[in-house]
């Protein structure tokens, strides 16, 4: 408002009085201030976003009249705003995992619940449908995992299983340890509620009964081999291991917790655990702590999949049992779940170890457990990571199970010589010798009479000199043999007789056909009939291109 202001002023011509020696000039004025607005009073002025009427948070509209998260609120001036949530609270998935599906088997459950709004900190949600027993049905359970309390109350009678919230989040993950009942079924349906949990809505109810589907069991195959004198289950194929697990037939399987040959070892709560829901159609990737981590790529499965890593610190891990090479434990015990879970294609872990603990003459590797296996051990095609930090192994693998690092002797390496084939000579066939091959001076042929052996000049190992006497001689004894048949046809020319002595052998030195490439000679008997099919006096000069493929020299 603008101040309003009088002024009064004495006309000129009057006279004052002597004793003024001033002129006074009398002013009132009076100011209108705005009325400040009133949140709460539920009229909607300039200065607020809005007005409900109340002054109460997480209805929309705070106590200072302010549009809160996930609200939308009315904007008429003067009038009193009525908010509504962008987004309708409820639960988006719930995955719940087995560690084992045979009934009557201690089990861990890894559980994965996720929801499109943040939790409420100090809120609680459930897990309902859970047809399962939890340490003796007892009150308080002890769970693991992030952003959840580690204490739960479990009701046996309705199935349900209640956490406590700690942080603001909209996915939480946990495992829990149960017993599964003592007969087969098929998958239960699984669901979720809370009162109070919405963080931007705490009077909301969220609830779905039929979220999620899981828990089926089926039963194992009698054991026939009973059990020892301490009570102890055995198994193989003479019932000459214990176990203490559960007895499959001839193998031992391992409840949730335990691990290794006949399941001896215990391996107790795990230090961390991590759980996800994977699309087939994209990369994921989960990092844990102290290097931990799994990469899938796009296409590892064909569906959606939830999965789960938790991490075990085992301080006596035992690894004689069952196993041939000398092994070191060098890091924790990973489980991946689902067990059995096979991929398209490969992916790629990373567990921590620590270097200090491999001994010399060992290396570091990643060994899968394979229960099913005579030597249980199976190492896996590792990278070392020595300088990481931490210190991490690295391997492929195509499925899921229990895989843990350990110090082993590096695998035995076999050496093969592989000699070009333009260097080596060709077998020798039956009854024949290969000239420049090295032959044992007792070898002979299967097909070869002693007399043949004597009258065959067999080469000696150093296969240089010997064979260049040997086509020496037999050069010599072709052209003597060349020079007396010439005679003897002669004299039968001019006799005119047509005998022809049939018991007369000659040898003569030709290429070996049996790879071209070579030009290795065998040493073959020429007959009389063969011997006719080219007068001696028809063969072409050495050197001449156009010579038959007898002459190879």
């Amino acid at each position: 408002m603008v101040p309003e202001i009088s002024v009064s002023i004495h006309d000129s011509s009057t006279a004052l009085p002597a004793s003024t020696d001033s002129i006074s000039i009398a002013a009132s004025a009076s100011f209108s201030t705005p009325t400040p607005s009133t949140c709460g009073n539920g009229i909607l002025e300039p200065t607020e976003g809005c007005d409900d009427g109340n002054t109460f948070n997480n209805d929309g509209c705070s106590s200072t009249c302010t549009v809160e998260a996930y609200w939308t609120c009315s904007s008429q001036e003067g009038a009193t705003s009525v908010c509504s949530m962008l987004v309708i609270p409820k639960w988006t998935g719930l995955s719940v995992l087995s560690g084992t599906n045979y009934a009557g088997m201690t089990n861990e459950l890894a559980v994965l619940v996720s929801s499109n709004f943040p939790l409420r900190i100090g809120s609680n949600f459930s897990i309902v449908g859970l047809n399962v027993s939890i340490d003796g049905n007892s009150q308080f359970v002890s769970v693991s995992g992030k952003d959840i309390s580690p204490q739960a109350v479990w009701t046996a009678s309705e199935g349900r299983l209640t956490l406590f919230v700690t942080s603001n989040v909209n996915a939480v993950s946990f495992t829990v340890k149960v017993q599964n009942p003592s007969y087969s079924r098929d998958p239960i349906l699984l669901g979720a509620e809370c009162f109070g949990c919405v963080s931007f809505a705490p009077s909301y109810i969220v609830y779905n009964g039929s979220l999620g589907s899981g828990l089926a069991t089926t039963l194992l195959p009698p054991s026939t081999c009973g059990k020892n004198a301490d009570g102890v289950a055995l198994y193989g194929s003479s019932c000459q291991y214990t176990c203490y697990g559960v007895v499959s037939g001839e193998f031992c399987v391992c409840m949730s917790g335990q691990f290794g040959p006949g399941c001896s070892q215990t391996l107790g709560a795990p230090t961390q655990s991590l759980t996800m829901t994977v699309s087939p159609d994209q990369e994921t990737s989960i990092q844990g702590s102290g290097g931990l981590s799994v990469s899938l790529p796009a296409g590892a499965l064909a569906s959606s999949q939830p999965i789960s890593v938790s991490v075990y610190n085992v301080s006596n891990l035992d690894l004689s049992k069952g196993s041939s090479q000398t092994l070191v434990a060098a890091g924790p015990v990973i489980v991946f779940s689902p067990a059995g879970l096979k991929f398209n294609k490969y992916i790629t872990i990373n567990i921590p170890y620590e270097p200090s603990r491999i001994t010399a003459g060992l290396e570091p590797y990643v060994f899968y457990y394979n229960a099913m296996a005579a030597d249980p051990w199976e190492r896996q095609i590792s990278t070392a990571k020595p300088t990481a930090s931490p210190p991490v192994l690295e391997a492929q693998i195509n499925h899921f199970s229990g895989f843990v690092p350990l110090g082993a002797p590096p695998p035995p390496t076999t050496t093969t010589t592989t000699t070009p084939a333009t260097t080596s000579p060709p077998s020798s066939p039956p009854g024949s010798v290969v000239i420049g091959q090295s032959t044992s001076p007792t070898a002979q042929s299967p097909s070869s009479s002693p007399a043949d052996s004597a009258s065959t000049p067999v080469p000696d190992s150093s296969g240089g000199g010997s064979s260049v006497v040997a086509i020496a001689a037999g050069v010599a004894g072709a052209a003597g043999a060349a020079v007396l048949v010439c005679c003897l046809l002669w004299l039968l020319r001019k006799r005119k007789t047509r005998r022809v002595d049939n018991d007369a052998e000659e040898l003569l030195i030709r290429p070996y056909p049996g790879d071209a490439r070579q030009p290795s000679h065998v040493i073959v008997p020429i007959s009389d009939e063969a011997q006719q099919e080219e007068h001696p006096f028809e063969r072409k000069e050495e050197g001449d291109s156009t010579s038959d493929s007898r002459q190879a020299w």
